[in-house]
């Protein structure tokens, strides 16, 4: 009985202190930039009409990814990733990570093989801010192609 509790006594605080070394690995999901995880291939600008009067403008919005689709991944699961990834990376300020821009809309659409992400602010510079950053994110041989309507 006493070797029993003497071998748990030991035990339980080294599986507690790894544990905390887990979690403070800087490999953990907080630290890591939500593209690493769903590679996107492709970037767009995402442009979106307004209807003034008799008048109809196209501006720029944000910006188009495409992550190919994989195992298991809906678009549900990949736009709460994102929406938390971004903020969790907002409160971390890993500006490297993340886009400079205060108000970013995430919508995830179904597109065959994959998924088209649409980034969106309502502000004309904030969009053009977060077009760069998107460019940055997705691979320089990866062009996309434009999307025909959404």
């Amino acid at each position: 009985m006493f070797t029993r509790t003497v071998g748990i006594a030991t035990i339980v605080p080294a599986l507690l202190i790894a544990a905390a070394t887990v979690h403070a690995s800087p490999n953990t999901s907080a630290q890591q930039c939500v593209f690493d995880k769903y590679q996107a291939t492709r970037v767009q600008p995402y442009r979106a009409e307004e209807n003034l009067g008799y008048s109809t403008y196209s501006r720029l919005r944000g910006a188009l990814l495409y992550v190919p689709a994989r195992e298991g991944l809906t678009k549900e699961w990949l736009a709460l990733n994102i929406q938390r990834g971004l903020a969790q990376q907002a409160a971390d300020a890993a500006r490297t990570c993340r886009p400079d821009v205060r108000e970013v809309k995430v919508d995830v659409v179904s597109a065959g093989g994959g998924f088209w992400v649409v980034l969106s602010t309502p502000d004309e510079r904030a969009a053009e801010t977060l077009l760069r950053w998107a460019r940055s994110v997705v691979p320089q041989s990866h062009t996309g192609r434009p999307l025909a309507s959404r």
